[in-house]
């Protein structure tokens, strides 16, 4: 059974929605870029989307896998954080005053909002989001 969480961008925390697994490599930690870079993830949703980025910054899902589905997750060396940076386009998952998804240089912080992609594979305003919605609720997979 897979393991989903919600990933909160008010203060980016990645709440595990189940007890812990002791096969659960999520405690890695990766708190600089050049700890993983050979070790891209992609978020893959429960309505069957791959969270992706394209060049210009553009977010959105798709249900194949693809280079624009490729991140580095990046854990706060507070461990209450997490920065997602697309590989593609190189930059961070932002969101804006008004909770729309795009992608940016630097990372803003809102409060109890998750990314979400919808059922359609748009993404979900961050003020439409809570933390049991199917939306909101990711995968962490290897890019192999």
């Amino acid at each position: 059974m897979p393991w989903w969480r919600a990933i909160c961008w008010c203060c980016n925390r990645d709440m595990k929605k189940y007890p812990s697994d002791p096969k659960d490599e999520s405690t890695e930690r990766e708190d600089d870029e050049s700890s993983c870079k050979s070790s891209y993830k992609r978020l893959y949703n429960k309505h069957g989307f791959f969270l992706s980025m394209d060049t210009e910054g553009n977010i959105f899902g798709q249900r194949e896998k693809h280079e624009h589905a490729n991140f580095h997750i990046f854990l706060m060396s507070d461990g209450e954080g997490v920065k997602l940076k697309a590989v593609s386009a190189d930059k961070y998952v932002a969101m804006n005053d008004q909770g729309n998804l795009y992608g940016q240089y630097q990372s803003k912080k809102y409060q109890d909002w998750f990314i979400g992609i919808k059922k359609t594979g748009k993404p979900k305003k961050g003020t439409k989001t809570k933390s049991r919605q199917r939306a909101v609720m990711w995968l962490k997979t290897d890019c192999s």
